[in-house]
């Protein structure tokens, strides 16, 4: 009886995960999806099974057999007929401030959360470049193989020390960046395309990323403090609903909040108890304000049950692409299955880097920016208070690059993104922050940068757009 009733609770989770991607878009009405013994491999499911879950999809009317043709999808779901997706938001903005003229010229640039141009350690970088260029090493004859990276496995593995991570330099795998590595790692640890447990709001391109591998988002709310309800990802977990996580445990994206001790602790208990995997995602762990240093999931959990992945582009060069994953007891694993593709990781960018790690500078250049970067938010934070209306809060972040802005109620965040745009402001609207736009549509995401005359301007000119607008809503 029990295993009768796995059977049938398995072909309707695979039945609902196509239905989500005839609803994301991965198949299109009028395409033929794979055949039932592809689908059964990728599901790691028996052909009986398949066949269970196609016709429960015939039944609900999202695809028809024809006989010698396959199965075609017909319709898609029609709770999903004409809704907004993120993308759609992500995709104006890029349209918009990159693929054609501003309706103004950009007078304030506060839409991106990386380092500030004014802050890149242009002569430490040119520095690296000329030794990487008059040095013989290894990465410049070749591919950048795991034998010729393992002095900069090394020095990787020593900057993570400052952070009380212990990192193996033989557990670490290289990637071009940190979207191909949370892509790479979501294809190789959730092929069944399972729901992915997400923080909310979460990073934009998380959502991006999970919408095109077809993975629905499974949303946990966060709390100002940073912290999420472990109790509700475990119960997803008990219940089958999610097949992995992708979670920003050190500086949480657009929030600026950092995950609790207690939520790591809870989590690493929950990782392992459970077969739960999860990708933590660690880019801003450098741009913490707080002195004291914080343990890393990887650190507490098991080993090969935590992803960490890792960067130094958005804290220290943005040109440079270069990432890195600790994959633990997996690492080998994830080198294999990564090896069609290792070959695209630059070898000039990893000696640039390597050299800049090795020049011991790295820490004093960062701790410089940190500080700067952290004055400069306190001071817009300021300048929001003071200049926008009532019903308007702001976060005090505890690390990054942007503040996290509730706009009153009434007011709708994308309707101010297009307003500022056509004055030459250019911020982040909320709702690009939720696979749901309406969800967080009442904030905007501000990074100031380095605050001077034109960006102060901007802000208070953000505040007569929303002091205006909630005077005089406008339909979005």
């Amino acid at each position: 009886m029990f295993q009768a009733k796995v059977r049938e609770h398995r072909y309707r989770v695979i039945a609902d995960r196509i239905e989500q991607s005839i609803a994301d878009g991965v198949y299109e009405p009028g395409e033929r999806i794979a055949s039932i013994r592809q689908l059964a491999e990728s599901f790691d499911a028996s052909i009986n099974t398949m066949k269970s879950a196609l016709n429960l999809l015939q039944d609900r009317g999202l695809i028809e057999s024809r006989p010698r043709a396959g199965t075609y999808v017909v319709s898609r779901p029609e709770a999903f007929e004409g809704s907004e997706y993120v993308d759609d938001l992500v995709d104006a903005v890029i349209e918009e401030y990159t693929c054609r003229p501003a309706a103004a010229p950009t007078t304030a640039k506060m839409d991106h959360a990386v380092l500030p141009q004014e802050l890149v350690p242009a002569d430490l970088i040119k520095s690296a470049m000329q030794a990487a260029a008059s040095t013989q090493s290894p990465l410049l004859d070749g591919f950048a193989t795991f034998e010729r990276t393992a002095e900069l496995r090394s020095l990787v593995s020593q900057r993570e020390m400052l952070h009380g991570i212990a990192i193996n330099p033989d557990q670490l795998v290289l990637a071009s960046s940190i979207e191909q590595t949370v892509f790479q790692l979501l294809v190789t640890l959730n092929p069944q395309r399972l729901p992915v447990a997400v923080q909310a709001p979460t990073y934009y391109g998380h959502l991006t990323i999970l919408r095109a591998l077809g993975m629905p988002a499974f949303e946990l709310p966060t709390m100002p403090d940073g912290s999420f309800s472990v109790a509700r990802l475990a119960e997803a977990v008990q219940r089958n609903q999610v097949g992995i996580a992708l979670l920003d445990t050190a500086v949480h994206n657009p929030t600026g909040s950092c995950l609790p001790e207690s939520v790591l602790e809870e989590l690493a208990h929950l990782v392992s108890e459970t077969q739960l995997k999860v990708i933590e995602y660690g880019m801003l762990r450098d741009m913490r304000y707080t002195s004291s240093a914080s343990p890393s999931l990887y650190s507490l959990a098991p080993s090969g049950s935590v992803f960490l992945c890792s960067s130094y582009a958005e804290t220290l060069v943005p040109s440079i692409k270069a990432a890195w994953v600790a994959a633990g007891t997996h690492a080998k694993h994830v080198r294999d299955r990564w090896q069609a593709t290792s070959c695209t990781v630059s070898a000039l960018q990893l000696a640039i880097l390597e050299h800049m790690l090795a020049s011991g500078k790295v820490r004093r250049v960062q701790d410089h920016n940190r500080k700067l970067v952290h004055e400069s938010l306190i001071g817009a934070a300021e300048l929001v208070q003071d200049t926008f209306p009532a019903g308007s809060q702001v976060t005090a972040p505890s690390g990054g690059f942007a503040l996290w802005i509730k706009v009153p109620e009434g007011v709708s965040g994308r309707d101010i993104f297009r307003a500022a745009r056509k004055e030459g402001v250019a911020i982040a609207p909320g709702a690009m922050f939720a696979r749901c736009q309406d969800d967080y549509d009442g904030w905007i995401r501000v990074a100031p940068g380095i605050l001077n005359h034109d960006k102060e301007q901007a802000l208070r000119r953000l505040a007569t757009l929303v002091a205006d607008r909630k005077r005089h809503p406008v339909d979005s």
